[in-house]
């Protein structure tokens, strides 16, 4: 046999900056933000008072505690007890570093995922943005996060959107220009594995 050259291709980049309310059955995957999963939470900082401290950081093993830190943010659990709210001057925002790069088709946030306690708290605008910097954290530079559309939110439930396409990300935030803003849980999904074993001419 003779092969003079091989070429393999990928999907192009989506070069789009739209994000589609969906449901959950349009992004279902693996939730590659958990802790389980090697998902690590950084923020900009804490509501005082509500938190142990309101200061920046990283990791799920960071040194604070309370009900609105931004550790909570995929920490499994719903609620307001188990939320993030901003702290300080601003600009205000919460993200999840990834084991690894990943392809990423979604995300899912909400107000109160669980329990009754509180309708409030959604207003202003959810600008998403990602970077394929290695080690992303709160320090990560503006010019290294890529914008993917930006939201508002109209529900205290879950509400799921879907990028315009596949997206390759170390990283994933959320800024927010209200310092009023809570969210519970941030899950972000990836396609299933493909389990086929096919080839098409």
């Amino acid at each position: 046999a003779c092969i003079d050259e091989l070429e393999i291709y990928s999907e192009p980049l989506a070069s789009c900056s739209e994000l589609t309310l969906t449901s959950a059955d349009e992004v279902a995957g693996e939730n590659v933000a958990a802790l389980d999963k090697g998902g690590e939470p950084f923020g900009s900082g804490s509501l005082s008072g509500y938190c142990s401290t309101s200061a920046a950081g990283e990791g799920s093993g960071f040194s604070a505690t309370g009900i609105h830190c931004w550790k909570n943010i995929n920490d499994g659990l719903l609620g307001n007890s188990h939320s993030w709210i901003p702290g300080g001057s601003g600009p205000h925002f919460v993200g999840v570093r990834f084991a690894e790069q990943k392809a990423i088709v979604g995300f899912r946030v909400s107000r109160k995922g669980e329990g009754s306690c509180c309708s409030d708290r959604i207003s202003g605008s959810y600008t998403v943005q990602y970077t394929l910097a290695a080690d992303a954290n709160h320090e990560t530079p503006d010019s290294a996060w890529i914008g993917l559309g930006t939201f508002t939110r109209s529900s205290y439930g879950f509400e799921y959107f879907k990028f315009c396409g596949e997206i390759q990300a170390a990283a994933l935030r959320i800024v927010t220009t209200a310092s009023s803003a809570c969210i519970d849980e941030l899950e972000i999904y990836s396609e299933p594995l493909a389990s086929c074993s096919e080839l098409t001419l």
